[in-house]
This record gives C-alpha cells, sequence and structure tokens, in this order.
C-alpha cells in the first residue's frame, strides 16, 4: 500500500464532490473514458495498473470524484509513521514487482498506509507497523501532524491524487529493531525497507 503519501504541495482542505464506487473494471473504464483520463500509460514503468486502482476503491482506500474546478481526483488518506532507532532512520529502499519492474519512491515518512474508509489513523498507523514490517510494537501515538497534499509524482500518470496525510515519529526499541532491514511480500511485489544515518534521511 500502500503506499502513496508522499512529498508534495501543501494544499487546503480540497472540496470534492464523489462518485459512487465502481464495482467492476468496465465500470472504472467507461468512468475514466467519461472524465477524459488517459489510462495508456498505466502498468508500465513506475505506474500502477487500472487493476491496482480497482482494487483501492473496492477496499475503500481511495475514492474518485470532481474538485472544485471540475477536474476527476482521486483522494486518499494515510497514515505514515518515521521510524528511527538511535542515530538511524528507516527508508524504503524500493519496491520490485513480480514482472522484474522496480520503483523508487519519494516518500517522506518510512512507512505508510492507505486508511480505509472511516479508519481512525492511530489504529492505520499501527496496523502499517503490524503488516508492512511485521512488527508488534504498539507505541503511544500523540496528536500526529495532519495536512493535505498533492504528490509530486502519481501512481497513475493523467489522474490528480490528493492525500490527506496524518504522521508520526517514533523511536523504534532494541527489541524490534532489525539491523539488515524489513521486507514486505505483497501479491504481485516486495517492498524492501534499509537503515540508513539520520543525517542522510530525506525526512
Amino acid at each position: 500500500m500502500p503506499e502513496d503519501v508522499r512529498s508534495g504541495v501543501e494544499l487546503s482542505a480540497p472540496s470534492v464532490s464523489f462518485f459512487a464506487a465502481p464495482r467492476s473494471r468496465g465500470e472504472l473504464e467507461d468512468l475514466l473514458a467519461c472524465e477524459g483520463a488517459s489510462t495508456g500509460l498505466w502498468g508500465s514503468g513506475e505506474a500502477k495498473s487500472l487493476e491496482h486502482l480497482l482494487a483501492e476503491l473496492a477496499a475503500g482506500e481511495c475514492r474518485l470524484g470532481r474538485d472544485q474546478d471540475g477536474r476527476l481526483v482521486r483522494c486518499v488518506r494515510g497514515a505514515q509513521l518515521r521510524i528511527r532507532h538511535r542515530s538511524f532512520t528507516l527508508v524504503e529502499a524500493c519496491q520490485v514487482f513480480a514482472d522484474g519492474r522496480e520503483r523508487h519512491r519519494d516518500l517522506q515518512a518510512s512507512c505508510e498506509e492507505k486508511l480505509t474508509a472511516g479508519e481512525d489513523p492511530a489504529a492505520g498507523a499501527l496496523r502499517c507497523l503490524k503488516d508492512r514490517l511485521g512488527v508488534s510494537w504498539e507505541p503511544e501515538l500523540g496528536e500526529p501532524a495532519a495536512l493535505h497534499k498533492r504528490a509530486r509524482s502519481q501512481p497513475y500518470p493523467g489522474l490528480r491524487s490528493v492525500f490527506q496525510a496524518f504522521t508520526w515519529d517514533a523511536e523504534l526499541p532494541e527489541a524490534h529493531c532489525r539491523p539488515d532491514g524489513y521486507e514486505e511480500r505483497q501479491s504481485g511485489k516486495t517492498t524492501f525497507w534499509e537503515w540508513v544515518p539520520t543525517a542522510e534521511a530525506p525526512f
């Protein structure tokens, strides 16, 4: 997931009129075509596929709608964690897809998770630790930093994405630290994380 709350331009909360979620690939294709969104580049290079978007919509991880300017927009809520251990920071190294493609993302956090409809952001952050990194530790999370951002790079070329990001900082205890990093295997891709000196981390 996961995975698309990136650095970008900070926005005020957008005003969006949402569509009903498409229930099939055909309905999604019809919606995108009616809104003038081209999918020709989807599923190639670092771009996600139409099936990825359909799965996100089915899971309640994003919604499609029109913004105040009438443009098609994909809206995502996400929980982020910036994880440190001593003088090191955990960063995502890359994602490797089943077909061999590699994706390098400009993330401003160690890990992130898209929130499902109505999910509490703190619960999403803990789910991110457990599901993505395999860490069962539950830190005490205070108030997150929260803002809306427009991504600099888009997972679906031609489809504008806006994110509401909830971010926490966490110091990982020694008992849960894996010096060689972490990996998450999902259907279709594997994500790798590594430790870098905090002075060299991008956030």
